[in-house]
């Protein structure tokens, strides 16, 4: 499903384009934007990817329903824990920086048509600003959740602050 999406994407991706250079033989900044998204995706394709052996493995590490050997597990998960969370935490990252450069390439598109239209633009900079502010605060937030950072990854949770949103 997630191959089957990306390349959904880079197929419509790549229409776009092929109808942009045939019908303006030229592209403009949505369309770089656009590029710039789907090259995201496809990065965060390949992160999920490679989440995927580390859900495995923990998964069939986990003791089974009824038997007495967590212990044992809890040694097994710790490394591989702290290795998934930090490649959810990169994903992430890429995830909000996709999707917002999904909203600036729209907004791109829209600022053409609404330039010369004052009462639009007014709108379009409120709708700018918002995205803009939005993208900063999910992205701080991400590094913020769990204070301090030097133990962002730690398994112990003594002494961590959990900031709730």
């Amino acid at each position: 499903m997630n191959w089957g999406i990306t390349a959904t994407g880079i197929l419509f991706t790549f229409l776009r384009f092929f109808v942009r250079w045939n019908h303006h033989r030229r592209f403009f900044w949505d369309d770089a934007l656009q590029l710039a998204a789907m090259i995201c995706l496809i990065i965060l394709a390949v992160l999920n990817e490679l989440q995927h052996d580390t859900i495995y493995a923990l998964q069939a590490a986990a003791p089974k329903e009824g038997d007495d050997a967590g212990f044992t597990f809890v040694h097994v998960i710790t490394d591989a824990t702290r290795e998934q969370a930090k490649q959810q935490f990169v994903a992430i990252i890429i995830f909000w920086i996709c999707l917002w450069l999904i909203k600036a390439s729209f907004l791109s598109f829209y600022r053409r048509l609404f330039y010369n239209l004052q009462g639009y633009m007014r709108w379009w900079w409120v709708v700018a600003v918002t995205c803009i502010v939005t993208l900063v605060a999910n992205i701080l937030s991400n590094f913020l959740e769990c204070l301090p950072l030097s133990r962002r990854f730690e398994l112990d949770l003594q002494g961590i602050i959990f900031i709730p949103w």
